[in-house]
């Protein structure tokens, strides 16, 4: 006896703002399932099962996402799958090469002490500061001690050429003083 693979009924099921009402059925089409659905709002639309499943952040029509998302809270301008800030990439990697030991940056950081202070855990408490600091996309963040800590007061934006010189003459220094 064949063994069947069970067909899973997903009508009636909700999903955020989609409520499944029928599967679709054509027959020149591949055999995935697709689903009508209705929004919240009223607007129906077709969904893959797989689509409707995969963990999101969010299910509904792209106008009830859109109203959403201007709601939203910021956090790093990736919500709905988009691609991370800048700033949110470089508060991420900051916190990375402190705490993971797999990372290739963690012996210059987290192994020699590094860390980020508890207030910069919290993005938005680092966006504030960033904001209110002198960011933009064509800086980096740096220590100004170098053996000190991420945290607001040892933390400044530079250009990525700043940092280099900086970097350069610590090194030399250290050289000097060990030598």
């Amino acid at each position: 006896m064949a063994k069947r693979k069970l067909k899973i009924d997903l009508a009636g099921e909700r999903f955020d703002k989609l409520l499944v009402i029928e599967r679709l059925y054509n027959p020149n089409t591949k055999p995935r399932s697709k689903w009508l659905c209705e929004c919240d709002c009223g607007a129906r639309l077709v969904r893959q099962s797989y689509e409707l499943r995969k963990p999101k952040l969010y299910q509904g029509c792209s106008a009830c996402i859109h109203e959403i998302a201007k709601y939203a809270p910021v956090t790093h301008g990736a919500m709905f799958g988009g691609k991370p800030t800048r700033l949110y990439t470089t508060w991420q990697n900051m916190r990375i090469r402190c705490t993971v030991e797999r990372n290739p940056n963690y012996k210059w950081y987290g192994a020699k002490g590094v860390s980020v202070c508890a207030e910069w855990n919290d993005f938005a408490a680092f966006r504030e500061w960033a904001l209110t600091h002198g960011y933009n996309d064509n800086l980096t963040i740096e220590r100004i001690d170098p053996q000190g800590n991420y945290e607001p007061a040892n933390c400044e934006w530079v250009t990525g050429s700043e940092n280099s010189k900086r970097r350069s003459a610590y090194h030399k220094l250290r050289l000097v003083e060990h030598g």
